[in-house]
């Protein structure tokens, strides 16, 4: 099936409803809108209405599937209750303070990120969609978000970008540091996502390769200690750590 969803604009992203019910599709840079499409058991899309919007930069649909949200050049994210697919209704937004870029909904709360061209990352309540209310904000990076995403569990963020970096963020801990940088060489950064149910990452970027990373710290020790050489002898071990007692740093995880 192939359905000319905007016809003669650039459709930039795609979100799909976690039961696979929905599809949204925004253009992007001169687009106007955002369209939204039903999927029948068969796999067959059926346009269901076109949202009027003033270039939308991505779109993502909440995990409950009730909530749309996408950016604009308003430097606001409009959301739009999905409760009839044939009839969106706009019901808030949230402001940002520079143009948001790209968004994205916690998997497991009423959470959504925003990264914006400033480089900022806010987490916002939108439990209440009348008034958002907003968790955290990081500002570790200092060029452009263009990918989002939350763990499975939804307690980290991974962002990348303009900074040729990915950043990993604390959900849990509101206005913290970035808990870890992954500089993968891609240059610009464009897009992030979990796999393997949140134990490893994938980015891709300007350079055309798409690498894996393992997260988080004891994932990362666990990989490196299930493929350990030999122990350091006691000589080699005063010798190369000097002062330091010996001790086994794959105790316990092998």
């Amino acid at each position: 099936q192939i359905l000319d969803a905007l016809p003669g604009q650039y459709v930039g992203f795609i979100a799909i409803s976690r039961d696979g019910s929905l599809v949204a599709a925004s253009a992007v840079n001169s687009g106007t809108a955002v369209v939204l499409f039903t999927v029948d058991e068969a796999g067959q899309l059926t346009k269901a209405a076109t949202i009027p919007a003033r270039t939308p930069e991505a779109v993502a649909i909440s995990a409950d599937g009730t909530l749309l949200a996408f950016p604009n050049v308003a430097n606001e994210v409009e959301l739009w209750s999905l409760a009839d697919p044939r009839a969106p209704v706009k019901v808030g937004s949230v402001p940002t303070d520079a143009q948001p870029v790209i968004v994205t909904f916690s998997p497991v709360s009423a959470t959504l990120g925003i990264g914006t061209m400033s480089g900022e990352v806010s987490l916002w309540n939108v439990a209440d969609v009348g008034s958002p209310a907003v968790l955290s904000r990081y500002r570790d990076a200092r060029a452009e978000v263009y990918g989002l995403t939350f763990s499975p569990d939804g307690t980290a963020v991974l962002g990348s970008g303009g900074d040729e970096r990915v950043f990993h963020w604390d959900a849990t801990q509101p206005n913290s540091p970035a808990v870890a940088t992954y500089d993968g060489q891609f240059g610009r950064t464009n897009d992030v996502a979990f796999v393997h149910g949140g134990t490893q990452f994938v980015a891709t970027g300007d350079n055309g390769e798409v690498r894996s990373f393992t997260f988080g710290r004891e994932a990362a020790r666990r990989y490196l200690c299930e493929s350990q050489g030999t122990s350091l002898s006691a000589d080699e071990w005063s010798r190369y750590l000097t002062g330091i007692p010996q001790r086994d740093p794959c105790e316990g995880v092998r």
